[in-house]
């Protein structure tokens, strides 16, 4: 009995490998995100404790003092907008390989399905074949020895 053969194995195997190349970029990506997000806090707590330093001044301030706390406030502000964006474009980034991992699992899965499918209706036949070269042996047997009598 010959062995099965699934004949689109070398695309299972294909979208298998894909899947698992989504996979590995999915948690680049994710990551990624954790690497924004924490940079994005770093910033954030900065920010905080420059204001809370604002806050604390009190009496007579130099001018040269408060412009150089107000244009780090704005740095601040800066970063914090650049580091926005960054998480913004992480989570989407992160999104995308969802959905890529998504579509090549369900591709695999589909063809997992086909496979098996196909290895019924082999198993089938083969059954079927068996069957008959019984009968066959059967009946040869049979005539043989209804020749001897």
């Amino acid at each position: 009995m010959k062995k099965f053969a699934f004949s689109l194995q070398y695309l299972l195997d294909a979208h298998a490998a894909r899947e698992q190349a989504a996979e590995q970029a999915l948690q680049l990506a994710i990551r990624e995100r954790i690497d924004a997000e924490r940079g994005l806090e770093k910033v954030q707590a900065a920010r905080g404790r420059q204001v809370v330093a604002m806050e604390k001044i009190s009496g007579v301030v130099k001018r040269g003092d408060l412009a150089t706390l107000v244009r780090n406030l704005e740095i601040y502000d800066r970063e914090v907008t650049l580091w926005e964006s960054q998480c913004a474009a992480r989570n989407k980034a992160v999104e995308n390989c969802r959905n890529d991992l998504r579509k090549e699992r369900t591709a695999r899965l589909q063809l997992e399905n086909l496979c098996e499918r196909e290895r019924e209706e082999w198993v089938a036949e083969m059954q079927v074949m068996e069957q008959k070269q019984m009968d066959e042996t059967a009946a040869g047997r049979w005539h043989r020895q209804e020749m001897m009598r």
